[in-house]
This record gives C-alpha cells, sequence and structure tokens, in this order.
C-alpha cells in the first residue's frame, strides 16, 4: 500500500467512526484495549500509535481496506466499461460490458449488460449483482 492509499484509506476507516469509544476502528481498539505498550488514557490518538508502530499501522488499514471495500457509484461508471457479473446462484463471475443507462438500483435484477464488445454485442442479459473487471481502477467510480 502506497503512502497516498494508506492516507485515503486510514481516513475512510476513521470517518466511519462517530467516536472511538463507542465503536473503535481497528486500530482506535489496538489503543483502548492497552495493546503494543499503549493505554487510551495516555494516548488516545491513532496518530501516535502510527508513529510508534508504523508497520503495523499499515497493516491494520490493509486489511480494514480489503474487509471494507468502498462502494462502486453505478451513475460515474461510463458506458462500456469491463464488468464481471453473476446471479444469486450462481459463484462465478462472468465477464461482461457495463451499460450504465440500464442500472436498475430498485428492480430484481440491477444490472443490464452486454454479452459482447459494443460494436459486435448480440444479447442484453440482467444480473444480480456486478464488480468492476479486474484491470478497472475503482477509485474514480467510489460513492461519496
Amino acid at each position: 500500500m502506497d503512502a497516498v492509499r494508506f492516507i485515503k484509506e486510514r481516513n475512510r476507516m476513521c470517518g466511519r467512526q462517530v467516536t472511538c469509544n463507542a465503536n473503535p476502528c481497528p486500530m482506535a481498539k489496538r489503543i483502548i484495549d492497552g495493546e503494543n505498550d499503549y493505554n487510551y488514557a495516555d494516548v488516545g490518538t491513532c496518530k501516535s500509535y502510527m508513529l510508534k508502530h508504523p508497520e503495523e499501522a499499515v497493516r491494520i488499514v490493509e486489511q480494514w481496506s480489503k474487509d471494507n471495500p468502498p462502494e462502486i457509484d453505478w451513475t460515474k461508471v461510463p458506458v462500456g466499461t469491463h464488468v464481471k457479473v453473476k446471479n444469486f446462484g450462481n459463484t462465478n463471475w462472468n465477464p461482461a460490458i457495463y451499460d450504465f443507462g440500464l442500472y436498475l438500483p430498485n428492480a430484481v435484477h440491477k444490472f443490464v449488460v452486454l454479452d459482447d464488445d459494443r460494436e459486435n454485442a448480440t444479447n442484453l442479459l440482467w444480473y444480480d449483482f456486478c464488480k468492476l473487471a479486474d484491470d478497472v481502477d475503482p477509485e474514480p467510480y467510489y460513492g461519496d
């Protein structure tokens, strides 16, 4: 995890908490629980923890980020973006082309995709689940 990604994900992790005492993030929990020679009453901030335990702080943020991926705002995803789709009973993700104009968030099947590239598309297919293809950078499409 590079430094910019670490800061963004750490801020996202911290920003989800109302207060550290009521619902601590994994880093604050380490401080509150007194792990790594810290006492919450003495330190009380994740910044101090990160200065003393930078490797552990990165590991905590990386794991939290993996466990809590940001949601995609499908209204930001352009037509023709490569995606993977599946339905409830299907465990395999299938490659497809996203058709933004037919994203229906309240429908039974929320995503309509093309089964081929846009020039040669032959079928419109409906799916329950959609995620960006592995080679598509998700960051521009994260919700607020």
